[in-house]
Formats: structure tokens, sequence, C-alpha cells
């Protein structure tokens, strides 16, 4: 297990806060957050007037962010449904039938209304045709560039990225 000494001064220090200057009063608990910190991390925090990291090649703290799921698309107008918003689509490998009706060439130009066409069938959760008419355009052009993606062959995808 880590151990993690800090007290007060030390973590005002770490936050880069300058002490020097009048600051407006604020009440931070700075020993509840390490201990927090420090306990997601399997180590200890003694608290003092030292500020003290022990083993820093293990005390390293990081934010936890929501992984997503392969091929999602983080909105950038999100789209309202009812009181839901939906912030982030994720599109699937679209099978041969969910293409029918669609010119493979168009949607690879990224025809708007091949998209609207194909990509009911492929998001998750499934937008409809009035969302996707109403999409921000960068929206829709992110949603089709991962479509396209699915259509170039391997080998293509790997000289692409």
């Amino acid at each position: 297990m880590n151990t993690l000494e800090t007290g007060a001064a030390g973590a005002t220090q770490a936050a880069g806060i300058d002490t020097t200057k009048q600051q407006p009063s604020a009440s931070v608990d700075f020993g509840a957050s390490l201990a927090a910190l420090a306990t997601a991390n399997d180590m200890s925090v003694v608290t003092d007037n030292t500020a003290q990291v022990t083993n820093t090649s293990t005390a390293v703290a990081t934010v936890d962010t929501p992984t997503l799921p392969p091929n999602t698309v983080t909105l950038d107008q999100p789209i309202t449904r009812g009181n839901q918003k939906i912030t982030h689509v994720t599109i699937r490998r679209p099978r041969a039938g969910e293409l029918r009706g669609v010119q493979l060439v168009n949607l690879l130009q990224m025809d708007v209304v091949a998209l609207q066409t194909v990509l009911p069938r492929v998001t998750i959760p499934t937008l409809n045709e009035h969302e996707l008419r109403n999409m921000d355009p960068a929206d829709l052009v992110q949603l089709g560039t991962e479509v396209t993606g699915f259509l170039l062959p391997k080998g293509a995808q790997s000289q692409s990225a």
C-alpha cells in the first residue's frame, strides 16, 4: 500500500492555489478529497503540516471518464426526445439487408438522403427520420463518417487510420 502524506499547505500548493494573494473565503476540505482519492487508488493518507508523496511512480491521480462503446458519436447538439436528451449515438455495422434501397456510392459520398435512409436502421438508440432531418449538420457528418467507415475494406481502414 502506498502512503501519501499532506497537509492543508501542501494541498493548496499541489492544487496550484496562490496563498499569498487574498482569496475569497471558501471552505474546502482537502483532507476528505485526498482520502477519497487515496482510497480509490489503494493508498493511505496521513495528514499533518508537510506535503510529501512516497513512491511517486504509483501515486498518480487519474480521473475516471466513462468509456463509450466503439463507434459512438458524441453529439454537438443533443437530440431532445420527450424529456430525454440523447447526447451519444452508437453506430453498429450495417448488414447487407439494411443497405437496401440505397446506392452504396451515394452512401460513400455521405448523401443526406442515403444517410437518412440507413441511419435509423443502425443507430442505438434508434433515431427516426424527423430527428435526422432536424439534426445539426456537424452531427450528421460525424454519424455519416462512422457509417462510411464500415463500408471500407479492412486494408483501406488501416491505411486511413
